[in-house]
């Protein structure tokens, strides 16, 4: 009777515990990591660089810093497949005093761009890779300018360029055939700012957006579109409404005429973004522009703890009622516009620059600087992420919801994309990776679907345990289809595994999917 009794008690135990994880989904998780790919590294390995070429994989580059030959070293391709296995791994011996300073992909072939650091008059060099036989040929790229480059993109055949020559905007493009370069007219203009080079491959073309100052003293945004052979087709500038400024901008095409440009929008002559705008552009090249103030989002502040959303949404509702609006500053870090269904998706980061002072007489003090200035270090932290802000629109440019998601627990010497968006038929997941975590939110248009969950990162055998990690390398990244991977660098410790080292130093990647 006494062990009946028992089993009653522990069937009921265990029946009110399956109860309980059920009724809280996020406790299961719904991340998947298949498989794992894992290289220990020495002290001093250079760490690798990771392009993912779709559904063909994986490739990953590093120097080898311990082999020296005639002046030069060489630099390690690697090829993994979509399980993450090893398909052909080559050797490209690179002049010494050349860098890698971006890199590209087209259909099977990858692209890679080598800078000579110390002397720019000497030809930059493109290795051309075809991923599925590891097979390569190099072009020289003669560059007569003092170039500083932010954009590397490849199309038809020919590698664009993007940067700054004297502080202004600059874009060339180089043609492999025929050996020769052509600068991109129309871009080089005082106190502005190169945004975006986006290259269409369906429509063989290439869209370079700017931020620029105009003669009448308006910050706005320039649009300038060019064929696949580098000449002008079109060039026009936005017309912000009066009093107001376009700061940052992205470009995204709804068919062969018509393109919508989104992104930030300030008051005159400001730092900080008050809101996002919408301008739908039609095949007369006529515009229309909308403007959402960061108040009129419905989800904007949902990253804040419940008390203080609702003093916000008290103040908002306050204003409003007197006919005014309240204006909200941020620094919103703007990403590329995705498509969703018959729509779109505009996704950016809000952040702050985050500083700290150290005080001989105490240490380290506040965010504010010390009344004691000759005895103080006043230095820089890192950006603070707050959260990520995700705008759905139509064709026309017109908003149709808005959510967000709480990312403050991430922060980066870089600026740097940490969230991405997986539209799905009926849902859109939200996920980013920092400190060996995975977070995910599922949201449907302004609803949330399930809340902010958290997934270790896994390691490759039971009784592995991370005791540090490279918090400024790695994180997340779109793979192909509803894929991702996590990848970077961890210290790992295993003190039970047989045939495991105790310690390792490993560089990762990890295939994600979110079911």
């Amino acid at each position: 009777m006494k062990i009946l009794n028992y089993t009653i008690i522990i069937q009921f135990l265990i029946l009110n515990a399956l109860i309980f994880v059920l009724a809280i989904p996020d406790l299961w998780g719904q991340i998947e990591q298949p498989t794992r790919y894992e290289v220990e590294l020495e002290y001093e390995d250079d760490f690798f660089n990771v392009l993912p070429v779709d559904e063909y994989g994986i490739v990953l580059s590093r120097k080898n810093t311990e082999v020296f030959e005639k002046g030069k070293i060489p630099w390690q391709f690697l090829m993994l497949d979509t399980t993450l296995q090893e398909r052909w791994k080559n050797d490209i011996f690179i002049d010494y005093y050349y860098e890698l300073r971006g890199f590209d992909h087209v259909k099977n072939k990858v692209y890679y761009l080598f800078r000579h650091e110390e002397n720019r008059a000497v030809n930059d060099k493109i290795i051309e890779i075809d991923v599925l036989t590891g097979m390569h040929q190099q072009y020289d790229v003669t560059v007569t300018l003092n170039f500083e480059l932010t954009e590397f993109e490849i199309i038809d055949n020919s590698a664009i360029f993007g940067g700054y020559v004297n502080m202004r905007p600059t874009v060339f493009q180089y043609f492999f055939k025929e050996g020769r370069t052509k600068v991109y007219p129309g871009l080089y203009f005082d106190k502005s700012r190169l945004l975006q080079v986006d290259v269409n491959e369906t429509r063989e073309m290439t869209t370079v957006i700017s931020s620029i100052r105009t003669f009448e003293k308006e910050n706005t945004i320039a649009i300038r579109k060019f064929t696949a052979d580098g000449e002008m087709m079109e060039s026009f500038n936005l017309t912000p409404k009066e009093k107001t400024s376009l700061i940052d901008a992205r470009n995204v095409s709804v068919d062969m005429n018509t393109d919508i440009i989104a992104g930030t929008y300030s008051g005159k002559n400001m730092r900080y973004s008050r809101g996002i705008f919408l301008a739908y552009i039609d095949a007369r090249g006529e515009e229309v522009i909308k403007y959402y103030n960061y108040a009129e989002l419905e989800n904007f502040f949902s990253y804040m703890k419940a008390k203080r959303e609702k003093r916000v949404k008290e103040r908002i509702e306050r204003k409003k009622i007197k006919g005014k609006k309240l204006k909200f500053n941020y620094r919103l870090l703007v990403h590329d516009i995705i498509p969703f269904e018959n729509n779109f998706i505009l996704l950016g980061e809000a952040y702050y620059p985050k500083y700290n002072n150290y005080s001989a007489y105490g240490g380290f003090q506040s965010y504010y600087p010390s009344s004691r200035s000759n005895y103080s270090s006043y230095y820089f932290e890192g950006y603070q992420y707050t959260h990520a802000v995700v705008i759905g629109f139509d064709k026309e440019g017109n908003l149709l919801w808005d959510n967000s998601f709480e990312i403050n627990d991430a922060m980066s010497y870089q600026l740097k994309q940490f969230v991405h968006v997986d539209p799905r038929e009926n849902d859109i997941v939200l996920l980013y990776n920092y400190e060996n975590v995975i977070r995910t939110k599922m949201i449907k248009g302004e609803e949330v679907i399930e809340g902010k969950s958290f997934n270790d990162i896994s390691l490759k055998f039971q009784d592995d345990e991370v005791k540090t990690n490279n918090s400024e390398y790695g994180g997340l990244e779109k793979w192909y289809d509803d894929r991702f991977f996590a990848y970077g660098i961890q210290n790992i410790k295993n003190m039970k595994d047989v045939g495991v080292k105790l310690n390792r130093k490993v560089f990762f990647i990890n295939k994600i999917i979110y079911n």
